[in-house]
């Protein structure tokens, strides 16, 4: 059961960080885009 929660935390904060990277990447992009 221990293995199981961890490995649920683990993929909820890897997917939560990928989303936030995702989305700031995107942000970044969108800036530099209508900066030029």
């Amino acid at each position: 059961m221990e293995i199981s929660w961890q490995l649920l935390i683990l993929a909820a904060l890897v997917s939560m960080a990928g989303s936030f990277i995702q989305s700031t990447t995107g942000f970044g992009y969108a800036v530099t885009v209508m900066a030029v």
